[in-house]
């Protein structure tokens, strides 16, 4: 259940791999996101493990369309063009 580390398993890094930065971010970004859902899961309720696994995933997929929306908008203003 939502214990503070999750239902869902975060991507891992391969081992031995240097990490982008964008990628320990995006997981550093999600660490905290599901902390905040576990602090604030009370108030969510009584659900199902489908119901929370469904919230979680949302939570994951927002905090990972705007950390792609941040870095093109980063990309963009290093290159000097307009945000796509």
């Amino acid at each position: 259940m939502l214990d503070g580390g999750g239902v869902l398993e975060q991507d891992h890094i391969h081992e031995g791999a240097e990490p982008e930065r964008s990628e320990v971010a995006l997981v550093e970004m999600q660490d905290i996101a599901l902390s905040e859902l576990a602090r604030r899961r009370r108030r969510l309720g009584n659900l199902t493990l489908d119901q929370e696994l469904a919230v979680e995933t949302l939570l994951i997929s927002t905090v990972s369309r705007i950390s792609e929306i941040v870095a093109a908008l980063e990309l963009s203003e290093s290159a000097g063009t307009s945000p796509p």
